[in-house]
């Protein structure tokens, strides 16, 4: 029995048992505060209220976390409590990321492995596993790695907080009046705003950026990691990338806070686009893995699949932190990557559940058919960034439920839901060829297609986004069990209505963490009783 403590923003503690179920919280869920932060005490302790075993019988705790200088025995701060750790798992060895061993990107490259091998039997002899995110131990920003018996051996790498292009997206945001990592995701919604006028400008000032990253991305040879330092991270260092990243942007900003968002979009996208896809062309593959918060970028993962019209795709669905604990894990057991069939991980008690019958499940589906939104809340909560119909939001994909749902929940309008679909609709709505070749990925909402020309705005434009060139993607949320109970709600839609999709958004009010119980559910229908102009209704199905 194993425990992994993620540390920082997404703070969670995931339990791995061998031929077990895996259990996992985010420490948000249960504190209540979106993306927190401290150290993950409350989802531990909701972990042992659901197994026989005792905590003090932790074998291992593997910490996963992006500091400079870290001693698990005896650190204390407000990310992590050595104190706290001995005490609630005494016997355990402690494991956790750092340069002179398994780094942080390391641990994110050994989850990708993980995640593809439980997905695929196929072995492949070039596999090309890319890191990218804000930043790891001793700034590391994006690591390159080659699957070499068995193991991810590192190819490149480079250092630096002034050459993280998870940093320059996190500033963008910040820069405009965003919340940072939480409100990046928008800027591909804002960004199909641009003017036609606006286009020169804004290109040139993209590709004077990717120049400057490119000086590092494209040297033949690793970059030096900076010194250590005595604190945490280089706190001056990461405070000049940030002056240094918002004035990149200065020149598309003026008192238009939502043109300068749409221009600010813009550039971002295009710099990590053109950076990361000439990065990748670099190194010769046949399979692509991708981990790093970056990579929760859908457009950007459906620009590096389309590198290669035969190389397998994958990308780990918890490219966040989250991910990282479960590789180091998965470096000392392999059985690990059957952990990661599916994200279904917060077990949950639902007071006053209906069992998930096929009759319930019709009966959602004909409400779903007749315009109606339905909030389900269903058997284990998801782990992880992405509603995967467990905690969920469900209607028909028009623009108008989907204008309703992001009202009652306080969202921006800029960005359409996912759609959820049973997978053999997807080779009507998809190029096929792409959704073969990618592996496991599209069960998690992790990365767009582009929709085929036939299919119609009318059946699906709540979930259909219109990029610059005038094309419409969607990232789905392919559904391969037709006999699970949003598989049941999926084939009643089709046989008895002819609805081939529907959007799925999680269920919270924006600027609060996903629902986990019904309480939580009570006070969201309070809320949407107010703000919902649709007819709604609940379901709590176990």
């Amino acid at each position: 029995m194993h425990i992994c403590l993620t540390l920082g923003h997404n703070a969670s503690a995931v339990l791995l048992r061998e031929n077990q179920p895996t259990i996992g919280y985010e420490e948000e869920r249960l504190s209540k505060k979106k993306s927190d932060s401290s150290f993950p005490e409350m989802a531990i302790n909701e972990i042992f209220k659901f197994v026989d075993e005792h905590q003090s019988q932790v074998q291992t705790v593997y910490i996963s976390h992006w500091f400079d200088t870290f001693d698990p025995a005896t650190t204390e701060n407000k990310y992590y409590s050595a104190a706290k750790v001995k005490f609630l798992f005494p016997e355990a060895k402690l494991v956790h990321t750092h340069v002179e061993g398994i780094s942080h990107h390391t641990a994110h490259a050994l989850s990708a492995q993980a995640f593809y091998e439980e997905h695929t039997s196929v072995e492949h002899t070039k596999t090309l596993i890319v890191v990218i995110d804000g930043f790891g131990n001793r700034a590391e920003v994006a690591s390159v790695y080659r699957v070499h018996e068995g193991k991810p051996a590192l190819i490149h790498r480079v250092h630096g907080y002034q050459n993280s292009l998870g940093l320059l997206y996190q500033y963008a945001a910040t820069c405009v009046g965003m919340s940072g990592i939480n409100d990046v995701y928008k800027f591909l919604g804002y960004r199909v705003h641009i003017l036609p006028e606006e286009i020169a400008a804004c290109d040139a000032l993209g590709t004077k950026i990717v120049s400057e990253f490119l000086n590092s991305y494209m040297k033949v040879w690793t970059t030096n990691p900076p010194p250590a330092t005595q604190d945490l991270i280089n706190y001056k260092a990461l405070e000049n990338a940030q002056q240094d990243f918002e004035e990149y942007f200065r020149p598309v900003i003026d008192q238009d806070q939502f043109r300068s968002r749409v221009r600010v979009g813009y550039v971002v996208q295009k710099v990590l686009e053109d950076v990361i896809t000439r990065y990748v062309k670099r190194f010769d593959y046949d399979t692509l893995l991708l981990a790093g918060g970056c990579f929760y970028n859908v457009r950007l993962n459906d620009k590096l699949r389309k590198l290669s019209q035969t190389a397998a795709f994958s990308v780990m669905p918890l490219a966040g932190d989250q991910g990282a604990g479960v590789g180091l894990a998965f470096a000392d057991h392999k059985w690990v990557s059957k952990c990661l069939s599916n994200l279904n991980w917060g077990r949950r008690y639902l007071q006053n559940a209906k069992a998930p019958l096929p009759d319930i499940a019709k009966r959602i589906a004909d409400k779903i058919a007749a315009g109606k939104i339905v909030n389900l809340l269903q058997s284990d909560m998801e782990f992880g960034p992405r509603s995967l119909c467990n905690t969920a939001t469900l209607a028909l994909c028009k623009p108008e439920l989907v204008d309703a749902i992001n009202t009652a929940n306080g969202r921006t309008t800029v960005m359409p839901c996912a759609p959820v679909m049973l997978v053999e609709q997807a080779v009507d709505m998809f190029n096929i060829r792409d959704v073969i070749k990618t592996v496991g990925s599209d069960g998690f909402m992790i990365t767009a297609h582009n929709y085929k020309d036939q299919v119609s705005y009318d059946e699906l434009g709540g979930a259909m986004h219109r990029d610059v060139d005038g094309s419409y993607s969607g990232r789905p949320q392919l559904v391969y069990d037709a006999e699970s109970f949003i598989g049941q709600i999926l084939t009643a839609l089709y046989k008895n209505h002819g609805v081939r999709a529907i959007v799925n958004t999680s269920l919270n009010i924006h600027g609060s963490p996903i629902i986990h119980d019904a309480e939580d559910l009570n006070m969201l229908t309070n809320y949407w009783r107010e703000h919902c102009k649709v007819e709604f209704c609940n379901y709590v199905v176990q």
